[in-house]
């Protein structure tokens, strides 16, 4: 890990952000298809009382471990789905830039299914792809991955792709 401090100038105005670079992330979205609509199924956390953000099941590769294995290991280790390297499809990769800069590689999958024998770190909701989309625009996602991994999935949903 590594931070530094850098002068950013936005608008005609200078602050100083400091920036911490942090080891290979992935966020996985798992999805299904139910009457000609796409649902994802997200994490949804109250932050404050009342007060509920949107998120993707993600989190950080462990040491040695590719981002297919930490797709498969935080799907079952947060949320008790069970999926398979092969039904993962791949969306690709950025650098996050925020406060915090990392390699996020974002996952999709239709296949997967529950495992009764884990018992989950946090729930997931069932929520329609438009509804989603709203929430980004609505300011309700707790984090910019997320974002990202939804608006991809909207581009390839509006071109038949998904």
């Amino acid at each position: 890990m590594r931070a530094w401090e850098e002068l950013v100038e936005e608008g005609g105005r200078k602050a100083r952000f400091t920036f911490v670079e942090t080891g290979p992330a992935m966020d996985v979205i798992p999805l299904e298809h139910d009457g000609g609509n796409i649902f994802l199924y997200l994490i949804q956390e109250e932050r404050l009382p009342g007060i509920y953000e949107l998120k993707a099941v993600g989190g950080y590769n462990r040491s040695g471990e590719n981002y297919e294995e930490c797709a498969i290991r935080k799907l079952r280790e947060e949320v008790g789905i069970t999926a398979e390297k092969e039904w993962l499809v791949d969306l690709g990769r950025m650098v996050g830039f925020t406060v915090i800069k990392l390699p996020i590689h974002f996952f999709y999958t239709f296949r997967w299914r529950r495992d009764r024998a884990v018992n989950p770190r946090v729930k997931l909701v069932r929520m329609p792809l438009d509804e989603a989309v709203q929430k980004v625009m609505d300011h309700e996602f707790g984090d910019e991955s997320a974002v990202l991994a939804v608006l991809r999935l909207y581009v390839l949903e509006t071109k038949g792709q998904l």
